[in-house]
């Protein structure tokens, strides 16, 4: 028999990880799931599951074929069927990104760039069990569970070849949940307010103050407000009678999130919000949504530096009451410079938006990620 040191020791040279990626954490929680059972599972690889759900759930019209053989591929090899299951228990545990150190997907190498998707696969049907019982129309549930195959094939549009991408692995927990559903252009996630930031409103002007390491203190709250980029400013003090709480942890928000190409123009968006609106009421009654949010690089206000006034950008923009919050101000290479470059000076320059972004990173002046607040 195999000794537990061994077992782990071929996994980890199989899959060629790196030594800082070898923790005594992920060589615990393979021990304990190799003792369970677990990482010879290969249910979620199997044909017969992947084509049952695709008979009920028509999840791959356009990939089915590329999906049953990255299958086959790790059914043939131990050590990425090992890491599927991996992959798949953490998905089970809720801890997506605790243990395993994601293998990068490259062309040559099928099972690591199919692997996520099975880990993720293996909970469509607790997916459609819960969208059921709230009863979710069909056609609706369908739309969530085709999302994987949109994943995937925008990593394949973009670069020439199928697989589903760490973010995106990350990003399918709302569709496991689900708290996150596509209507008309745009996605909407069912979610509340972080347990760290509360969103102040200053009754004079308008202005939204977002802040953490937040207390009350009688006549004022105290704390550190976000500034632009995400760091946290000095302590100060916000007297209640010129700022009223607009938005604490715990608040019911309705989050927006906008696929790349959707159309955002307000004959769409706007229509998309009072639909979304009209599904929650109907199929969350047990949340009281207190705001739409939008947490996007769209929202900075410097934006108006790179588009034309009255552009869909700004339209949508102005919205929401826009202030500062989390950002690596690199959210643009996810969404307009998604291809990757040496450096700034090889981004394109095709559109106005392209050749006005350019300029500001070659400046070393980023477009941010802001909070926009539509309060209902």
């Amino acid at each position: 028999m195999e000794r537990k040191e061994d077992s782990f020791q071929k996994f980890c040279e199989a899959l060629a990880l790196k030594p800082e990626q070898i923790t005594s954490e992920l060589k615990a929680f393979y021990e304990e799931a190799e003792q369970n059972g677990e990482l010879d599972c290969d249910t979620c690889v199997s044909a017969g599951f992947l084509n049952q759900l695709q008979e009920k759930y028509e999840l791959f019209p356009i990939l089915l074929g590329e999906v049953l053989h990255g299958a086959e591929v790790i059914r043939q090899d131990a050590s990425y069927l090992k890491y599927t299951n991996i992959l798949r228990l953490c998905v089970k545990n809720k801890q997506m990104d605790k243990y395993i150190p994601f293998i990068q997907a490259e062309k040559d190498n099928v099972a690591a760039c199919f692997a996520p998707l099975f880990a993720v696969l293996a909970y469509v049907e607790e997916a459609e069990a819960e969208m059921c019982r709230r009863g979710i129309p069909k056609e609706v549930r369908l739309s969530v569970h085709k999302a994987y195959e949109k994943m995937v094939l925008k990593r394949k549009n973009l670069f020439g070849f199928s697989a589903l991408t760490s973010t995106y692995y990350f990003w399918s927990r709302h569709y496991i949940k689900p708290d996150i559903y596509p209507i008309g252009e745009l996605e909407f996630e069912i979610t509340s307010m972080n347990a760290y930031t509360m969103v102040l409103e200053n009754v004079k002007d308008g202005s939204l103050w977002p802040i953490r390491e937040w207390k009350e203190c009688g006549s004022y709250f105290e704390g550190k407000p976000i500034q632009r980029g995400g760091s946290l400013g000095e302590e100060q003090q916000f007297l209640s009678e010129e700022y009223r709480v607009l938005l604490q942890p715990g608040d019911d928000i309705l989050s927006v999130h906008i696929p790349r190409n959707a159309h955002i123009d307000g004959a769409h968006y706007r229509k998309d919000y009072q639909s979304a609106l009209e599904f929650f009421a109907e199929y969350y009654p047990e949340k009281h949504v207190k705001a739409i949010t939008c947490h996007s690089w769209l929202m900075d206000p410097e934006l108006s530096e790179c588009v034309k006034a009255g552009s869909n950008i700004m339209d949508f923009q102005h919205y929401y009451h826009v202030c500062p919050f989390n950002s690596s101000g690199k959210e643009v290479f996810s969404f307009v410079f998604y291809k990757p470059v040496q450096g700034y000076e090889e981004l394109p320059e095709n559109t106005s938006l392209e050749r006005a972004l350019k300029k500001r990173y070659l400046e070393d002046n980023p477009i941010y990620a802001y909070l926009g607040v539509h309060m209902l």
